[in-house]
């Protein structure tokens, strides 16, 4: 079940200061497209393409590391399987299949953020449609909302959190994968040595 974030709060920052977080809302559409449409190309990348964590984008040229496609986060053509903010729920299950039939690609982070393009419900459907019997890990980010999309797609509210738990995850499989160490032979102790030494 998804667990949904209050529509609007105060924190409290580190330096003291207070600042009001609330989600985003229909009447944000212009000034969200402006944030992305001023983002850098390098920005967009270290936000959504995995690099601080060890991974690579497959237009990375660090092709060596383990790839993680972002399959959609509102800059359309920019990435394989680009879709931009107001992309319908079939063109987001489109650009996942298409990622997931990358070979390059090892895991798939979607990210969402609701209200836009078919609104949260369809958007959810269509994540869990398209990953639904991958050979590929695949995560979602669906803003503010932490979960599970469908019954297999993990979700979490940032980008950040999706990247770190899919890090663990390589992690483990690789600690998992690594040569046991050979077990220490220790020689038999008999038992009349060992009365005298302890005598």
């Amino acid at each position: 079940m998804t667990r949904s974030l209050p529509e609007e709060c105060d924190v409290l920052l580190r330096d003291g200061g207070i600042a009001h977080i609330r989600l985003l809302r229909v009447s944000d559409r212009a000034a969200l497209h402006d944030l992305v449409d001023r983002s850098s190309e390098r920005s967009t990348y270290l936000r959504f393409a995995c690099e601080q964590r060890a991974f690579s984008s497959p237009s990375s040229p660090r092709s060596h590391e383990r790839r993680c496609a972002p399959a959609a986060y509102g800059r359309g053509g920019r990435q394989p399987g680009g879709v931009t903010a107001d992309g319908e729920a079939g063109e987001l299950a489109d650009a996942v299949r298409t990622v997931l039939a990358d070979p390059d690609v090892d895991a798939v982070l979607v990210v969402y953020t609701p209200p836009f393009g078919s609104g949260l419900t369809r958007t959810q459907e269509a994540i869990a449609a398209a990953s639904q019997g991958a050979d590929k890990t695949v995560l979602a980010c669906v803003l503010g909302h932490d979960g599970l999309v469908g019954s297999h797609v993990p979700s979490y509210a940032f980008p950040e959190q999706a990247v770190h738990a899919l890090s663990r995850a390589v992690e483990y499989a690789a600690w998992r994968s690594r040569p046991q160490d050979r077990p220490v032979e220790v020689p038999p102790v008999h038992a009349a040595s060992g009365r005298r030494s302890s005598g």
